[in-house]
């Protein structure tokens, strides 16, 4: 997860153009903290989980963002908007993705061994 969701978030940029914005550099610096959180979680060191965390509180408001500024557009352009197949992949992979690493890192028995916890005890 820590390797193949960074590409595809660049992938993701390359297709559709990325634009400096602020939401755009908020998903960057999330991008970028979730390679060195991934980094800290493979290595084992003790902090990783208290920083997994906090990138996942923060990757859970930028997609409650995300999905607010999706249905904003969507109410002003029509609801064909939020149906179409760029929206749901990006939406639909980012939910995907985030409720993934709250189910593993909640649920797996390997987590507790291997960080003395789960992401939630």
């Amino acid at each position: 997860m820590t390797i193949l969701w960074p590409l595809w978030v660049l992938s993701q940029y390359a297709l559709y153009r990325f634009r400096f914005n602020a939401f755009g550099m908020l998903a960057m610096l999330r991008l970028l903290f979730g390679i060195i959180v991934g980094a800290l979680l493979w290595s084992r060191q003790a902090g990783a989980m208290v920083l997994l965390r906090v990138y996942l509180i923060f990757g859970a408001a930028l997609t409650v963002f995300n999905l607010f500024n999706v249905v904003q557009f969507s109410l002003r352009f029509g609801s064909r908007v939020l149906f179409s197949f760029p929206v749901i992949l990006s939406t639909g992979s980012s939910l995907g993705f985030l409720a993934s690493l709250i189910l593993f890192f909640s649920l797996s028995q390997r987590v507790r061994a291997t960080y003395g916890s789960k992401l939630f005890g």
